[in-house]
Protein backbone atom coordinates (compact mmCIF):
# COMPACT_ATOMS: atom_id res chain seq x y z
CA UNK A 1 0.00 0.00 0.00
CA UNK A 2 2.89 1.78 0.88
CA UNK A 3 4.15 1.26 -2.23
CA UNK A 4 1.29 2.78 -4.27
CA UNK A 5 0.89 6.00 -2.52
CA UNK A 6 4.62 6.62 -3.63
CA UNK A 7 3.98 5.83 -6.63
CA UNK A 8 0.96 8.36 -6.91
CA UNK A 9 2.87 11.01 -5.34
CA UNK A 10 5.73 10.90 -7.76
CA UNK A 11 3.44 11.20 -10.39
CA UNK A 12 1.56 14.38 -8.98
CA UNK A 13 4.92 15.58 -8.66
CA UNK A 14 5.84 14.71 -12.39
CA UNK A 15 1.88 16.21 -13.40
CA UNK A 16 3.14 19.53 -11.20
CA UNK A 17 6.34 19.92 -12.68
CA UNK A 18 4.74 19.64 -15.86
CA UNK A 19 6.35 16.64 -17.27
CA UNK A 20 3.09 14.87 -18.06
CA UNK A 21 2.27 17.94 -20.39
CA UNK A 22 1.12 18.28 -24.00
CA UNK A 23 3.77 19.70 -26.02
CA UNK A 24 3.50 23.32 -26.15
CA UNK A 25 2.39 24.98 -29.42
CA UNK A 26 5.45 26.46 -30.32
CA UNK A 27 6.84 22.54 -30.52
CA UNK A 28 3.56 22.05 -32.46
CA UNK A 29 4.34 24.87 -35.19
CA UNK A 30 8.60 24.31 -34.97
CA UNK A 31 8.02 20.48 -35.43
CA UNK A 32 5.88 20.90 -38.82
CA UNK A 33 7.99 23.86 -39.88
CA UNK A 34 11.09 21.31 -40.28
CA UNK A 35 9.33 18.46 -41.26
CA UNK A 36 6.72 19.88 -43.95
CA UNK A 37 8.84 23.22 -44.63
CA UNK A 38 6.47 23.98 -47.48
CA UNK A 39 3.55 24.28 -44.93
CA UNK A 40 2.09 27.69 -44.52
CA UNK A 41 -1.11 27.41 -42.22
CA UNK A 42 -1.97 25.40 -39.52
CA UNK A 43 -5.52 24.32 -38.71
CA UNK A 44 -5.60 23.97 -35.08
CA UNK A 45 -8.62 22.02 -33.71
CA UNK A 46 -9.23 22.90 -30.06
CA UNK A 47 -12.00 23.93 -27.87
CA UNK A 48 -13.15 26.82 -26.74
CA UNK A 49 -12.22 26.82 -23.08
CA UNK A 50 -8.55 25.42 -24.30
CA UNK A 51 -8.40 28.05 -26.84
CA UNK A 52 -8.78 30.54 -24.38
CA UNK A 53 -6.04 29.36 -21.96
CA UNK A 54 -3.97 28.78 -24.78
CA UNK A 55 -4.62 32.06 -27.32
CA UNK A 56 -1.40 33.69 -26.78
CA UNK A 57 0.93 30.89 -27.31
CA UNK A 58 -0.91 30.04 -30.31
CA UNK A 59 -0.20 33.64 -31.58
CA UNK A 60 3.02 33.74 -30.54
CA UNK A 61 3.78 30.17 -32.23
CA UNK A 62 2.53 31.86 -35.75
CA UNK A 63 4.70 34.41 -35.42
CA UNK A 64 7.67 33.19 -34.29
CA UNK A 65 7.40 30.44 -37.17
CA UNK A 66 6.05 32.24 -40.21
CA UNK A 67 3.41 29.60 -40.28
CA UNK A 68 -0.52 31.36 -40.14
CA UNK A 69 -2.57 30.02 -37.84
CA UNK A 70 -6.26 28.82 -38.67
CA UNK A 71 -7.72 28.20 -35.44
CA UNK A 72 -11.03 26.18 -35.64
CA UNK A 73 -13.32 25.91 -32.25
CA UNK A 74 -14.75 22.75 -31.58
CA UNK A 75 -17.98 22.55 -29.64
CA UNK A 76 -19.41 19.13 -31.37
CA UNK A 77 -19.05 16.61 -34.44
CA UNK A 78 -21.03 19.49 -36.67
CA UNK A 79 -17.98 21.62 -36.55
CA UNK A 80 -15.64 19.32 -36.85
CA UNK A 81 -16.61 19.07 -40.63
CA UNK A 82 -17.39 22.20 -41.45
CA UNK A 83 -14.18 23.07 -40.37
CA UNK A 84 -12.41 20.29 -42.42
CA UNK A 85 -14.37 21.59 -45.52
CA UNK A 86 -12.00 25.38 -44.43
CA UNK A 87 -8.65 23.41 -44.82
CA UNK A 88 -7.04 22.77 -47.67
CA UNK A 89 -4.40 20.52 -49.39
CA UNK A 90 -1.38 22.49 -48.73
CA UNK A 91 -2.26 23.26 -44.70
CA UNK A 92 -1.62 20.81 -41.86
CA UNK A 93 -3.84 20.18 -38.58
CA UNK A 94 -3.21 20.08 -34.95
CA UNK A 95 -5.12 18.18 -32.87
CA UNK A 96 -5.70 19.15 -29.48
CA UNK A 97 -6.93 17.41 -26.69
CA UNK A 98 -10.51 17.48 -25.95
CA UNK A 99 -13.52 15.33 -24.88
CA UNK A 100 -14.97 15.31 -28.86
CA UNK A 101 -12.23 15.43 -30.22
CA UNK A 102 -11.33 12.59 -28.17
CA UNK A 103 -13.90 10.26 -29.71
CA UNK A 104 -13.42 7.76 -31.43
CA UNK A 105 -15.76 8.42 -34.23
CA UNK A 106 -14.41 12.15 -34.31
CA UNK A 107 -10.65 10.36 -35.11
CA UNK A 108 -11.73 7.97 -37.59
CA UNK A 109 -14.09 10.62 -39.35
CA UNK A 110 -10.63 13.48 -39.62
CA UNK A 111 -8.17 11.01 -40.00
CA UNK A 112 -10.91 10.02 -43.02
CA UNK A 113 -11.01 13.40 -44.53
CA UNK A 114 -8.00 14.79 -44.10
CA UNK A 115 -6.57 11.76 -45.91
CA UNK A 116 -8.61 12.26 -48.37
CA UNK A 117 -7.69 16.26 -48.57
CA UNK A 118 -3.77 14.82 -47.97
CA UNK A 119 -3.90 17.13 -45.05
CA UNK A 120 -0.80 15.87 -42.77
CA UNK A 121 -2.47 15.32 -38.94
CA UNK A 122 -0.08 16.11 -35.89
CA UNK A 123 -1.06 15.68 -32.32
CA UNK A 124 0.36 14.34 -28.77
CA UNK A 125 -2.34 11.56 -28.85
CA UNK A 126 -0.98 7.91 -29.15
CA UNK A 127 -4.41 7.09 -30.43
CA UNK A 128 -4.77 9.18 -33.27
CA UNK A 129 -1.16 8.13 -34.06
CA UNK A 130 -1.71 4.64 -34.47
CA UNK A 131 -4.95 5.85 -36.23
CA UNK A 132 -3.05 7.39 -38.74
CA UNK A 133 -1.98 10.72 -37.64
CA UNK A 134 1.33 11.57 -39.65
CA UNK A 135 3.37 13.11 -36.61
CA UNK A 136 2.58 12.83 -32.77
CA UNK A 137 4.46 14.13 -30.38
CA UNK A 138 4.30 12.19 -27.41
CA UNK A 139 6.35 11.17 -24.44
CA UNK A 140 8.81 7.92 -24.93
CA UNK A 141 9.65 5.75 -21.44
CA UNK A 142 12.13 8.14 -20.08
CA UNK A 143 9.24 11.31 -20.56
CA UNK A 144 10.95 12.88 -23.24
CA UNK A 145 9.01 14.30 -25.69
CA UNK A 146 9.77 11.95 -29.03
CA UNK A 147 8.58 12.33 -32.68
CA UNK A 148 6.99 9.58 -34.41
CA UNK A 149 6.39 9.32 -38.42
CA UNK A 150 3.14 7.58 -39.31
CA UNK A 151 3.38 6.94 -42.92
CA UNK A 152 0.39 4.29 -43.25
CA UNK A 153 -1.86 6.94 -44.43
CA UNK A 154 0.56 10.02 -46.03
CA UNK A 155 1.76 7.25 -48.62
CA UNK A 156 2.82 10.30 -50.96
CA UNK A 157 4.72 11.87 -48.34
CA UNK A 158 6.86 8.69 -48.03
CA UNK A 159 9.30 9.22 -50.49
CA UNK A 160 10.35 11.90 -48.65
CA UNK A 161 11.14 10.84 -45.63
CA UNK A 162 14.24 8.10 -45.26
CA UNK A 163 16.00 6.78 -41.98
CA UNK A 164 19.05 9.56 -42.65
CA UNK A 165 16.52 12.35 -43.00
CA UNK A 166 14.53 11.18 -39.96
CA UNK A 167 17.25 11.39 -38.14
CA UNK A 168 18.35 14.49 -38.82
CA UNK A 169 14.53 15.67 -38.04
CA UNK A 170 14.52 14.13 -34.88
CA UNK A 171 12.21 11.50 -35.80
CA UNK A 172 12.10 8.78 -33.05
CA UNK A 173 10.07 6.24 -34.81
CA UNK A 174 8.72 5.99 -38.44
CA UNK A 175 5.73 3.74 -38.79
CA UNK A 176 5.62 2.24 -42.55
Amino acid sequence: MQKIIKVAIILLLFAQLGLAKEPSFLQYFYTVKNILPETKNIGVFISEESYQTHEKQIKRASAQTGIKALVFLIKDARSIGKSIKRLNSNDALIICDSPVLAKKSSRLFILSKTKDKKIPVITASKEYSDSGALICLGKDENNRTQIVLNLKQTEYLASKFTDESAQKLGISKIIR
